[in-house]
């Protein structure tokens, strides 16, 4: 990554980028974590400049057989976007406190999962403290069903994070999705106690 903001990079550099993250596993969910962390890390080299990121994991990830680490790396400029970890002055701002629906209102339609779907953690924790009839108003904002389907499980992933201990917690504000939105954020958040090697507490 710093040698990256040093020197500069070019298509080939990004190509080379996805070979690293291809050649690692056969293994989906390893691929794709390899290519969120480079969406990440194309937020930073870019200044926080969503747009150009967003391109650059489209020359990154450019093959048929790559839709799943595409969307990702997507997924990764989407979350750097909102946690900005490594935001310096001149980076730029993409979060607005007075329109909670932007940028994802406001980019290319094939972007707009991937966003909605990390912004909605900045919805949830930052905007509405936890309101879910607002968090589910954002989701349900969105015409496209891949958008409303991503978001919705997101929640499910910001549930577990805010209520681990108390998993009837969790159900009874998933439930306040309705329908098969309820059962994408239970699912996410079942997996995710899964991932945290605490699967007892997603029965």
């Amino acid at each position: 990554l710093e040698a990256i903001r040093q020197n500069g990079y070019n298509d080939q550099v990004l190509k080379d980028l996805a070979g690293g993250c291809l050649n690692i596993s056969t293994n989906k969910t390893v691929t794709t974590a390899c290519s969120h962390g480079i969406g990440h890390a194309l937020m930073v080299v870019n200044s926080y400049e969503l747009l150009d990121s967003y391109g650059d994991c489209d020359k990154t990830f450019n093959q048929d057989n790559q839709e799943l680490e595409l969307f990702y790396c997507w997924d990764g400029v989407s979350m750097e976007n909102v946690v900005r970890r490594f935001e310096k002055e001149d980076a730029k701002k993409y979060l607005s406190p007075t329109d909670p629906y932007y940028p994802c209102n406001s980019i290319p339609e094939k972007y707009q999962a991937a966003c909605a779907r990390e912004h909605v953690f900045y919805i949830f924790e930052t905007l509405t403290r936890r309101d879910m009839e607002k968090v589910k108003e954002y989701c349900f904002y969105f015409t496209l069903e891949k958008t409303r389907f991503e978001c919705s499980s997101a929640i499910g992933n910001f549930l577990n994070q805010a209520y681990g201990n108390d998993p009837q917690k969790i159900l009874d504000e998933c439930n306040k999705l309705g329908g098969t939105y309820t059962a994408n954020c239970i699912i996410r958040a079942a997996t995710q106690y899964s991932f945290s090697r605490v699967p007892e507490k997603a029965k």
